[in-house]
């Protein structure tokens, strides 16, 4: 296990002192996003919000951007941080890739964020986005622990039962995610381990959920914070908050999506808002069909949930049919059938009218499209990567045809194997996809094929449309 994060915090004190003269140079900017280089690790920087300048003392919510974009969920996220009196900040070093890039991260903003501008870490929250949300798991157990709130991401599968005691887990997922039904199962396994969790579904796919999710976020991390005894929530608080759930229950129910509803309702009562004798939850409680009516709707759901399941195995074992033939270096795996063939069945199922079986196709889809983006970028650097990154593009354009995308990033590939024709062939359907001149001629990877008369032509035909 890694040093405490609390010893480094410790020694960067002593280090530092509390005169540094850059330390006041936001002290007088509440309200604004600033970008601040860490004072031990001038590598490292991150993006802080603070509504007042105080040092009172606030609340600190470390958010996790996979991209390394420390402004984008500070800007998305500061009328809340006002609202709840919460401090915001997100490294603009961490990043998707091996867990020591975040972790290095952290390691050198916390302890300047603590020395310097003196939040309550007893009310610490770490909040990720996709593989931020797994890494927001991962530090918790490996240097403080604190709540966790989830965004499009589930518990690490190499997390033993015993790293799941976390003083609070939150589950958000887009309905149309490709990990959405990672975070509904790793709500129910925090829960059966006797985690207080809490799971909310919004209507979009993956990405930073709105601002009313987080909100609704941020009000469990209150109602968890007021049983630990750190806050005190006035009764009119927690009254608002138990009729925001009875308005999201009341959606599911005239919406007919029961199986979000059965699972919120047995979060709700096991939840310490939950009021049995409040006049709102008698009121949507009436509002349940049957329990056979339920049980129904659970079976479909299962259904789905288990078709979808092995829809992802079947990807991966392709995936692994690949990864088999590169390592004993066949020339070619063009398994451009059974992709093709996937894809018609995926397209034809999100175009259903029934809205459970086109959320699902969906995430089938996002899923299949984002394992042929991820094996190919990850070794398109690498020696021999570009022959191989190729045919994972390939993969990517049988199954997603009308992409300009998939064919931009296969030419790419092959752009950079050397394979002029093969690239602006794949350019020419990158192009009739939909693909921009500007963009072609922007990527550095097509410098060999700026000469070719075939490139001119396809850049002119393409400035002419």
């Amino acid at each position: 296990m890694s040093v405490n994060w609390l010893i480094i915090i410790s020694v960067a004190s002593i280090l530092q002192g509390t005169s540094r003269s850059d330390e006041t140079a936001y002290a007088h900017r509440p309200g604004s996003i600033d970008t601040i280089t860490c004072l031990e690790h001038p590598e490292q920087s991150y993006c802080l919000f603070r509504s007042s300048p105080d040092k009172n003392k606030a609340p600190l919510v470390v958010l996790l951007d996979p991209g390394g974009r420390g402004s984008l969920p500070l800007r998305m996220y500061q009328d809340l941080a006002k609202k709840y009196g919460y401090m915001l900040a997100c490294s603009n070093n961490g990043r998707n890739g091996p867990p020591e890039i975040f972790h290095q991260a952290l390691d050198a903003m916390i302890p300047d964020l603590i020395t310097r501008f003196d939040p309550d870490t007893g009310k610490m929250v770490y909040c990720g986005f996709s593989g931020g949300g797994r890494e927001a798991f991962l530090y918790s157990q490996l240097r403080h622990t604190a709540g966790v709130i989830a965004c499009g991401s589930g518990i690490s599968s190499f997390a033993g039962d015993e790293q799941l005691r976390l003083p609070f887990y939150i589950g958000i997922a887009g309905r149309k995610d490709m990990n959405y039904l990672e975070v509904t199962e790793a709500v129910e396994r925090a829960a059966q381990l006797g985690t207080p969790s809490w799971i909310i579904a919004f209507d979009g796919g993956h990405s930073w959920p709105d601002t009313l999710t987080m909100r609704r976020a941020f009000d469990q991390v209150e109602i968890r914070w007021n049983e630990m005894g750190l806050i005190q929530l006035s009764d009119q608080v927690r009254r608002q908050i138990r009729r925001d759930i009875c308005c999201q229950l009341d959606s599911m129910l005239s919406r007919g999506r029961y199986h979000e509803a059965i699972s919120l309702r047995s979060r709700l009562m096991e939840n310490p808002a939950f009021d049995r004798e409040d006049p709102c939850w008698q009121e949507v409680l009436s509002r349940f069909p049957s329990q056979h009516e339920l049980e129904n709707a659970q079976r479909t759901w299962n259904k789905i949930r288990k078709k979808e399941k092995r829809y992802q195995d079947s990807v991966i074992s392709a995936f692994h049919g690949i990864d088999l033939a590169l390592y004993k270096q066949l020339d070619h795996v063009r398994p451009d059938s059974w992709w093709k063939s996937r894809g018609k069945q995926v397209r034809r199922a999100m175009g259903s009218e029934d809205f459970l079986i086109m959320e699902s196709a969906s995430r089938m889809n996002d899923f299949t499209r984002n394992n042929c983006m991820e094996r190919g970028y990850f070794i398109l650097d690498d020696p021999q990567g570009p022959e191989q990154a190729a045919r994972y593009f390939r993969a990517w354009c049988s199954f997603d045809p009308d992409s300009p995308d998939a064919f931009y990033w296969l030419a790419i590939a092959f752009a950079r194997d050397g394979l002029q024709q093969e690239a602006i062939d794949a350019l020419e359907k990158a192009v009739s996809n939909g693909l921009e001149a500007e963009k072609i001629e922007a990527t550095r990877a097509f410098e060999n094929l700026r000469s070719d008369p075939r490139y001119r032509s396809l850049i002119i035909k393409t400035g002419q449309q």
